[in-house]
């Protein structure tokens, strides 16, 4: 719709959309200045959505927009990942045909649906309620829901460029809210670093903060984030996402049937399941859990040799799940990843461990991460142990206060042009750290 002059109308000053009622029982629908809707009554509630679009996983936040509350959240498969599961694979198969790049972009928007639809069930809320939507994710995954040519790639840092992309109608887009409702994907840093990073920065505080702050978000790539009032800084290293269930045998993302939970109490074994069904597979956390408890019971080595090669965490007339040498293998790479980059990002930028004052875990992992089973694995060093905290997928916390505050909103867009991104691609110290680390502790 176009925009009209809304100068001299109350409104609450840090929302993005508002609802203005006026005494003949109409109300206007605004974001910002735009009318959205011109309504025949001003007791309907406002709703928005905010989205993390992960490389191998949606997660979706349904929201009040009124009394600030999640009414229903819901996580599902990036259905893009049978086309490929990394991001680079996933611009070559984008980039062989217009055919397979609307492919791409269809299933993207299908998952996005799906994960909504699951919210939409859980509240009851009217979708044509739905006046916002606030998305992040890599850079590739917002080219591809936007429909952007992907050689704009490399015009990110170009903010004049990027500033007439970032928003869409949710008609045009296909997304199943109000036709009307503007979807804008939060900026990123450059091609590599995308706004699921910049929201995860947000949601922790880590940007501006007095005392230095270290984020790990075990993604497909992890992003590891030193942040602090002197500089916020981003390495990124490559875990294929591993500890979000890829490329594990029974590995899954964080959905109803993980195990997200698990412990041996005198030989026996011990799991929570997401949803508390059945079990399915295993998502990040109970990934964490089950190395860590074999390394305890000795039934992994140092070296990261499995005893007999299989662990059978359960089993029934229908399903087998278990852990696989081949499974270890690539954690324990994976793992290795992560620490090296730890070590060389501190070194780089001559920081002591002592002078780390928080350490946060991140990623869609599941609800029970345990910060002594991450550092049994070497994940994170002893020296972290009690600095560690965990927050499940502080991206999408991120997305939500974006959709939720204006004054949010806008801190996001200008962490673009503050975060810098450190490259390890290089590094040969990396090199030599990452060979050093593919070994558990003790």
């Amino acid at each position: 719709m176009k925009k009209h002059s809304t100068s001299g109308i109350p409104r609450k000053k840090d929302q993005i959309i508002n609802r203005i009622p006026f005494r003949s029982g109409l109300s206007l629908i605004l974001d910002h200045d735009e009318i959205i809707q011109v309504e025949k009554t001003n007791k309907k509630h406002i709703f928005g959505i905010a989205v993390d679009v992960g490389t191998t996983s949606v997660g979706l936040s349904l929201c009040n927009l009124e009394s600030f509350q999640e009414l229903a959240g819901a996580t599902r498969k990036n259905e893009q990942a049978e086309f490929g599961l990394d991001l680079a694979s996933r611009y070559k198969f984008a980039a062989g045909s217009e055919k397979n790049y609307k492919l791409l972009n269809r299933k993207l928007i299908e998952a996005i649906n799906n994960a909504l639809g699951e919210c939409i069930r859980k509240s009851g809320v009217n979708p044509n309620r739905i006046f916002a939507a606030m998305m992040v994710g890599a850079p590739l995954i917002h080219h591809i829901l936007f429909s952007l040519p992907l050689e704009n790639l490399q015009n990110i840092r170009k903010k004049e460029y990027y500033l007439r992309l970032h928003q869409i109608k949710a008609g045009k887009l296909g997304l199943r809210i109000n036709k009307a409702a503007n979807v804008r994907f939060l900026p990123e840093v450059d091609e590599e670093i995308g706004s699921d990073t910049l929201a995860a920065i947000l949601s922790l505080g880590l940007y501006g903060a007095n005392k230095k702050s270290l984020c790990v978000d075990l993604g497909m790539d992890a992003k590891i984030i030193l942040g602090s009032k002197k500089e916020t800084v981003v390495a990124s290293v490559r875990t294929s996402s591993v500890f979000e269930g890829h490329l594990l045998k029974c590995g899954m993302v964080a959905q109803s049937g993980a195990i997200e939970w698990f412990r041996i109490v005198k030989g026996k074994i011990k799991f929570l399941t997401k949803g508390h069904i059945r079990p399915r597979g295993i998502c990040g956390s109970g990934i964490i859990d089950i190395v860590s408890e074999l390394l305890k019971e000795k039934l992994i080595g140092g070296s990261g040799r499995m005893k007999g090669g299989t662990f059978v965490v359960y089993e029934d007339k229908k399903r087998r799940i278990e852990l696989t040498q081949f499974d270890l293998d690539k954690i324990l790479r994976s793992k290795a990843a992560v620490s090296a980059g730890i070590q060389i990002l501190l070194r780089r930028k001559k920081t002591a461990n002592a002078r780390i004052n928080k350490v946060f875990l991140t990623g869609n992992l599941g609800d029970y991460l345990n910060a002594d089973n991450a550092v049994r694995i070497g994940l994170i060093e002893e020296q972290f142990k009690n600095k560690i905290s965990f927050q499940n997928n502080a991206a999408l916390e991120g997305a939500k206060l974006a959709l939720l505050r204006k004054s949010q909103f806008k801190k996001m867009n200008g962490l673009s042009q503050e975060v810098r991104h450190f490259s390890l691609k290089r590094d040969k110290e990396f090199k030599k750290a990452y060979k050093k680390a593919l070994k558990f502790p003790g």
